[in-house]
């Protein structure tokens, strides 16, 4: 469906549900389209929605995102695996403050600048997949959003006359220019591997990077983000893939959002740079996403599918043959 308004003409038993305006911050609470689809759900309560709009805005602010994954992380017993790098929010082009606020986080250069929105403005469409139950909607397949990530780097307190505020400020760790990144559909896990970022190191005569996140996971050794140069400079570091710290990050993120469909991103974090990474977790979860492309993700409508006979308690479909990280 592309309308709110169809929801009307047609006997509906689940949604899953990706729309634009719901994930775009500045409309999320007060568009007359998310106001319509929260009101069919008030008035609807048997009809499933993967996944609750009121949950799902739980991700839309990265400050407060962060937030609920750092206190989920530290009242767990992952605390010592895994964390969120040190952040805080700078509301405008003021050093003083800023730098006070830098201290008592205890944020060292050099740091990544992300947007307020953990979810982009741009979007390529709408949908709305409604799931009756006699049968399986294939239309879920027109889920492409492309989101706009700009975010930059900073080398030095220089760098903080040059971006744009508001901004949230994040601690950068060293992690050898290796991504995981973790898509959850339900109870189900899967680890792709991408390029990130390379190491970088504090410089006073640096100018900030500034950059589209998605080029940060592309293989580039030339260019100022990466050096890893195909998917055989990623090979080195499978071996490093935990996975079972994986599932049960997700299962406490799944449960902590109360969301089934969403992503995240996990660094492991290069030995021997500070006290901090010596003795403190090795892994690091430096960004969340609600319903990413999963365009990597082998038989994903499968296991879609499932997720939504499990909210409707029908039969599940056999797995097929897994393929672990």
């Amino acid at each position: 469906l592309h309308s709110i308004d169809d929801l009307e003409s047609i006997e509906v038993d689940a949604i899953i549900q990706k729309i634009p305006e719901l994930l775009n911050c500045q409309l999320s609470s007060d568009d007359d389209c998310t106001k319509r689809f929260d009101a069919f759900l008030r008035v609807n309560p048997n009809v499933i929605c993967i996944d609750p709009p009121n949950n799902v805005r739980l991700l839309l602010w990265r400050h407060e995102q962060f937030l609920l994954i750092e206190k989920a992380m530290k009242s767990s017993d992952l605390a010592d695996r895994i964390c969120v790098p040190p952040f805080c929010t700078l509301d405008l082009k003021d050093p003083a403050i800023n730098v006070k606020r830098m201290h008592a986080a205890s944020l060292k250069f050099p740091l990544i600048c992300k947007p307020l929105s953990s979810h982009g403005d741009e979007r390529a469409h709408s949908a709305l997949v409604c799931m009756p139950l006699r049968s399986y909607n294939e239309s879920v397949k027109s889920f492409n959003l492309t989101f706009v990530f700009q975010m930059a780097l900073l080398f030095n307190k220089e760098g903080l006359e040059q971006i744009s505020y508001p901004t949230l400020v994040q601690q950068f760790w060293n992690h050898d220019g290796a991504l995981f990144k973790v898509a959850v559909i339900g109870d189900k896990t899967f680890v792709v591997m991408r390029p990130s970022i390379k190491n970088l190191e504090m410089a006073d005569n640096r100018k900030p990077l500034f950059f589209n996140s998605h080029t940060a996971s592309k293989f580039n050794r030339d260019g100022p983000l990466g050096d890893l140069k195909n998917d055989k400079d990623l090979d080195r570091f499978q071996t490093f893939c935990d996975g079972p710290l994986f599932v049960k990050v997700a299962a406490l993120l799944r449960q902590t959002f109360g969301i089934d469909l969403f992503g995240f991103d996990v660094i492991r974090l290069t030995k021997g740079e500070s006290s901090v990474e010596r003795t403190g977790p090795e892994w690091a979860i430096v960004d969340l996403n609600y319903f990413p492309s999963y365009d990597k993700i082998p038989h994903f409508y499968h296991h879609l599918e499932n997720l939504v006979r499990e909210k409707l308690s029908l039969p599940l479909l056999p797995d097929p043959p897994s393929e672990d990280c």
